[in-house]
């Protein structure tokens, strides 16, 4: 688990799992917003002076470039920096607002495996995807028999290889300098770009449901934080066969948000990239 600063009510739920999970490795965002309330990557007001806005025009907002800054660290620390974990052939990256169905480690596990045999032939893909509906965009019965379907990536919980990450560091450029404050749009981009396998292998049953549909990066209103009711049913899936029925490409536009030079090139520095030219 990856904390986004060292929230109370975060680390007291938290304690509540270790007991069901004894080896579970908990993380702290360092250069979270939370720890740095008035100072970057907080919220800096000296950062929007002489600043021209991005490309939309709108000034820096520290609130839209935590998510992505987080996610930069979590990738960079899990895949270089975790002694317990080195030799793992991925990670599967989710956030804290989902429920998953009863096979998501079958799932996982059974993902990677094909991917990885794709890959000795040649065919390699951006890794392993849980939700064929990439969070309600299309339908769940988009793919007619059980199994495992290469798709379009976009958003949502998916698993990362080592040779996949190695494409992102090298072109970490692209990534850290693309102008929107989401991560998953801005590894589309890289996708644009060819810079990274467009494709992830994903089931043809929904294993992971979003349920958050208010607070976070979402439009917040009187009512506070909302849930979704959870409607896509979760069932077991043991799928083992690879469909190809093609998939349709969306390019990211970029939604901004992340134009500012500073949160650019602490995102690079995070990353390993040598900013002294800056």
């Amino acid at each position: 688990i990856s904390m986004d600063g060292s929230v109370p009510e975060m680390k007291k739920y938290v304690h509540t799992l270790r007991g069901q999970f004894p080896k579970l490795i908990v993380l702290v965002h360092p250069y979270s917003c939370f720890e740095h309330p008035d100072t970057f990557p907080g919220n800096d007001e000296s950062l929007n002076k002489n600043y021209q806005g991005d490309k939309y025009g709108n000034p820096r907002e520290y609130q839209v470039t935590c998510a992505k800054h987080h996610f930069t660290w979590l990738l960079k620390t899990v895949f270089t920096s975790l002694e317990e974990v080195k030799d793992a052939d991925g990670f599967l990256f989710m956030e804290e607002d989902y429920v998953v169905a009863p096979t998501i480690y079958e799932t996982v596990w059974t993902g990677l495996f094909l991917v990885q045999k794709l890959a000795k032939k040649g065919d390699q893909l951006f890794g392993v995807g849980t939700d064929p509906t990439r969070g309600g965009v299309t339908s769940s019965g988009m793919f007619g028999k059980e199994g495992w379907y290469p798709a379009h990536f976009s958003s949502g919980p998916m698993v990362l290889t080592p040779p996949v990450y190695q494409k992102f560091i090298d072109n970490a450029d692209v990534y850290c300098n693309f102008d929107d404050y989401n991560w998953d749009w801005s590894i589309v981009h890289m996708m644009d770009k060819k810079l990274l396998p467009r494709r992830v292998l994903q089931p043809s049953v929904v294993q992971t449901v979003h349920i958050g549909t208010e607070g976070g990066m979402h439009d917040h209103s009187s009512s506070g934080f909302r849930m979704s009711s959870g409607e896509t049913p979760l069932l077991p899936f043991h799928g083992k066969k690879i469909f190809d029925q093609g998939y349709k490409w969306s390019p990211a536009k970029g939604y901004g948000g992340w134009g500012h030079p500073q949160d650019q090139k602490h995102c690079l520095e995070i990353l390993g990239v040598d900013t002294k030219s800056w």
